[in-house]
């Protein structure tokens, strides 16, 4: 009950009403409930007074003021204007009760006098100014009516019309600038409150301005942070000294680095090549700004991952370059299918110029072989007639072995085109490679040593043992033609591997395919010039040849010999370091 009371007349502060209406009315409260207090010490001696004179109609007024005070005071419903005009009325008929009845020279002047300052306190200096007004008026009636008898004893300094108008005026000057003080005072406190209503109303605006800003921000860092820890591309931020500042998550997934693991760490520890940092801030303090540019990193584990960075350089407020922003992305798997793509055209390419080459040796060894035969018949018919030791004779007889050297071509072309149909049988292949040591160490060149490394387990191919015997004759005699002398030598090994590990680059034919789980393979190595690496691609094309002596024919025989086994012929080469032919045969009995 007690809050409930005290907000009846004290209601709490709103900060959105005005402050000066808000202590007016307390000021209004403060002045009802002080006057109902404090009237006791003004009616006790006015009640002496009515008695001792009989002023009834006093009494009278009296009696209706405090009524109408407390009816004032607790009708709370009634406007606070209202409220003070009634108090306000309420006091100038006070005064009017007491010059009337008891004359100018009592408190009636002093109730009048401050009805302007209460008006101008509660209503404002408008109200004021017409307050001072009434009490001019008023006080020149009353006095009128003094002077002439008709209300209250005669005053001798009011006999005068200009004693009166003295005291009308100094009363009036005095009243006025007492009001106006306090009008101004009010007035100022209004322009003060207005101004920090203003204040406040711009600082709440600001305020909320602010919120929303923030709310803004928060929500766009949101954003920033699920676009920084979710995009697929690595962003980075890093100083020109090669100090990691700032790297997204992302980063995981192409260097299995944790983000926290490589913020502050030196760049050159997850470059491949250290070199290509140097190279990387040369190309950015040139250009500014680079795009595509591929790096190298090295993983956590040390493999390795082609990146294609797009970086810029970032200036401070005065230019100056403070850090390198950029963006990284993993092309590894691009390059792998660029590479995949290279290498299916080139072997495309090897394979139509196989099928071109195959055609046209084809149709030549054919064609040689026809005319060959015509020839070769005509000279042994000539042979046979020509008399024995006669010049005649002897030029029948080279004319004879031409031509078998030109059948010998013809035949090794159609071996190239796999038309040879010999014979296959079982072979262990170490057990081949031991039976031809004496003949393969007699055609190298002296002083070249042949080191073997054959397998001991039995290695089951099908294959041609004189064939085979012309496949080692020919990868020996190319690597010997070589190497030449000295401290080059050769090396010859055997063994076994599984299908899934055999290369698919450099091979010959380029469309081979195994078909057993594990093969055998043969392999001849030189540590000699090497082949260059334009020259790898055609060294099995038929008359392909580095040297000028020799007819380009050995590499093609071995391809072919092996193709009709359903094998391979792999070569690896360093220029300078040397070569190596392995040849891979489907394995029996895995």
């Amino acid at each position: 009950m007690k809050r409930i009371w005290s907000e009846k007349w004290f209601p709490p502060f709103d900060p959105e009403q005005d402050a000066l209406t808000y202590w007016r009315e307390r000021i209004l409260f403060g002045l009802l409930v002080g006057g109902l207090g404090l009237s006791p010490i003004a009616i006790i001696p006015a009640v002496v007074l009515i008695i001792k004179r009989g002023l009834w109609l006093l009494a009278a007024v009296d009696t209706v003021a405090l009524a109408v005070l407390v009816y004032l005071l607790f009708s709370t419903r009634l406007s606070f204007f209202t409220r003070s005009l009634g108090l306000i009325a309420t006091l100038y008929a006070i005064s009017i009760g007491v010059l009337t009845n008891a004359g100018i020279i009592s408190g009636g002047p002093f109730w009048l006098f401050f009805v302007p300052i209460l008006t101008s306190l509660l209503l404002g200096w408008r109200a004021a100014g017409i307050a001072v007004l009434l009490n001019a008026v008023t006080l020149a009636v009353v006095g009128s009516l003094v002077s002439r008898q008709v209300i209250g004893p005669p005053l001798s300094f009011f006999v005068t019309r200009e004693s009166a108008l003295t005291t009308l005026g100094n009363f009036v000057l005095l009243n006025t600038g007492a009001t106006l003080v306090v009008s101004i005072m009010i007035h100022g406190l209004e322009r003060i409150i207005h101004i920090q209503r203003e204040t406040a109303d711009r600082l709440r605006h600001e305020i909320v301005e602010r919120k929303r800003a923030a709310a803004a921000l928060r929500e766009s860092s949101r954003t920033y942070r699920q676009i920084f820890e979710n995009i697929q591309d690595v962003y980075y931020e890093a100083s020109f000294d090669g100090t990691i500042l700032e790297i997204s998550p992302s980063i995981r997934r192409i260097s299995r680095y944790a983000r926290e693991e490589l913020i502050g760490k030196p760049l050159h520890e997850v470059y491949a090549d250290p070199r290509q940092r140097q190279d990387f801030i040369a190309a950015m303090i040139a250009q500014r700004r680079v795009e595509d540019y591929e790096i190298v990193l090295k993983d956590k584990d040390g493999s390795q991952h082609t990146c294609s960075a797009l970086a810029s350089i970032m200036e401070d407020d005065q230019g100056q370059p403070v850090k390198i922003v950029g963006s990284l992305r993993d092309i590894t798997a691009r390059k792998q299918i660029e590479a995949d793509r290279q290498r299916l055209v080139a072997t495309h390419l090897r394979l139509q110029k196989e099928e071109c080459l195959g055609r046209m040796a084809g149709a030549v060894a054919h064609h040689f072989n026809n005319q060959f035969s015509v020839v070769m018949g005509n000279l042994e018919m000539a042979t046979e007639n020509a008399p024995q030791g006669s010049p005649m004779r002897k030029f029948l007889d080279e004319a004879m072995e031409g031509a078998r050297r030109v059948t010998e071509i013809s035949k090794a072309m159609l071996i190239y085109l796999g038309d040879d149909f010999s014979a296959l049988e079982r072979l262990d292949l170490s057990e081949v490679c031991r039976q031809h040591l004496p003949l393969l160490r007699a055609v190298l060149p002296p002083g070249v040593p042949l080191e073997l490394d054959l397998a001991t387990r039995p290695l089951t191919v099908t294959a041609n043992a004189t064939q085979m015997q012309q496949v080692l004759m020919n990868l020996v005699s190319n690597a010997s033609e070589a190497i030449g002398s000295g401290s080059e030598k050769l090396h010859l090994a055997t063994g076994r591997v599984a299908a899934s590990e055999v290369p698919t680059t450099r091979i010959a034919p380029a469309d081979w395919k195994p078909t057993t789980p594990f093969l055998a393979w043969l392999a001849l190595s030189d540590n000699g010039h090497g082949i260059k690496n334009e020259d790898l691609d055609k060294i099995f094309d038929p008359f392909f040849s580095t040297r000028f002596v020799g007819r380009g024919l050995g590499l093609p025989v071995v391809m072919g010999i092996v193709k009709v086994w359903d094998g391979v012929v792999a070569v690896e080469s360093t220029p300078g370091r040397g070569t190596t032919f392995r040849i891979y045969f489907p394995l029996e009995g895995g």
